[in-house]
């Protein structure tokens, strides 16, 4: 198809020509004309008016309705790296969260973990963090989860798959021998949200290690955790995974690590739940192998919130979905 020739839809079958009614090729570009937009050389200057005309209108509409989005909508539309330089946002150290649970504690040795963990086992190894959920995460999360801002998603993804790749490098890992695997969304969620955001938070983490992303995780549908108190939580999410390789884990390609990636984690059931599910899923009922010849399960999520600081915020997120699936309507 030559680049006179105009886009149509629903496409027709492309006729064969032969070489004597092929149309002679386009001429080179002129000295000053950009050489990345063909000439268009069967329009009149009425109509190339016409053409660039609109095309001005186009661009006009698009910076209004860009700024309609963030100044109305609340929709940031600013990469995620370029927020987080204006806002002076930086990743927590390992010193300011336990390793086992993610929660904000002051740790003079980042290799220990809290009171809590001490005497709680936990059906992980190590959890990795971005942050505490209020602020720039917090945006973040809820564009990517309601608004559908797939590339934010990603984003995130990837400044949390450069935590996680640090991490495994000063646990002794090797990054690129992990395979991750995303706490997945219920079907129903998926319909009404229009998306799996934690899919493309997967995807970024994935990206940036340069390791493949598996779905071994089912979920079947529960409400909502926001806005639960922490006992209904437990029991909201107890028995909604099921795992979709068991005993069957060596076609993963023998990792060493597997890194289960959420958005945000309050009090943990959710991964809890997803963790135990899959250790046994991997395991199998009957299987005779040791718990060292498995791979150890990593927890990753972007934020982690407290569930009494973060219950006005559970309330809004619910709350920032109904104008953008309005809008999606």
């Amino acid at each position: 198809m030559s680049a006179a020739e105009r886009f149509t839809w629903p496409p027709g079958r492309v006729a064969r020509r032969s070489p004597a009614t092929e149309p002679p090729a386009t001429e080179p570009p002129a000295a000053g004309r950009s050489a990345t937009r063909p000439r268009a050389t069967g329009l009149s200057g009425a109509e190339r008016s016409q053409a660039a005309l609109a095309e001005r209108w186009r661009q006009v509409f698009a910076l209004v309705w860009q700024s309609v989005e963030r100044e109305l909508l609340g929709v940031s539309l600013e990469p995620l790296a370029r927020q987080a330089r204006d806002e002076n946002w930086v990743p927590d150290p390992p010193e300011a969260y336990c390793r086992r649970c993610g929660s904000s504690v002051n740790l003079d040795d980042p290799q220990l973990a809290c009171a809590a963990c001490e005497a709680w086992a936990r059906p992980w190894s190590r959890a990795v963090r971005l942050g505490s959920y209020p602020g720039l995460l917090r945006r973040a999360i809820l564009e990517t989860k309601y608004r559908h801002m797939r590339s934010l998603g990603l984003e995130l993804g990837e400044m949390l798959g450069h935590q996680i790749g640090v991490e495994l490098t000063r646990e002794g890992r090797d990054p690129h021998l992990a395979v991750v695997v995303p706490i997945p969304t219920s079907w129903r969620h998926q319909v009404v949200r229009g998306i799996d955001h934690t899919r493309w938070l997967a995807r970024g983490v994935a990206r940036h290690l340069d390791v493949p992303v598996c779905q071994l995780l089912r979920r079947s549908h529960r409400p909502a955790q926001a806005g639960l108190p922490a006992g209904a939580r437990k029991r909201n999410v107890r028995g909604a995974f099921s795992c979709r390789a068991a005993g069957r884990w060596p076609r993963l390609g023998s990792p060493h690590t597997i890194v289960l990636v959420d958005d945000v984690m309050t009090t943990g059931a959710t991964m809890r739940e997803a963790a135990r599910t899959l250790a046994k899923g991997l395991r199998g009922p009957d299987d005779p192998r040791t718990h060292w010849d498995f791979p150890a399960i990593w927890v990753s999520v972007a934020a982690v919130a407290s569930i009494d600081t973060n219950a006005g915020a559970e309330v809004s997120e619910r709350a920032s979905a109904k104008p953008a699936e309005a809008i999606r309507t």
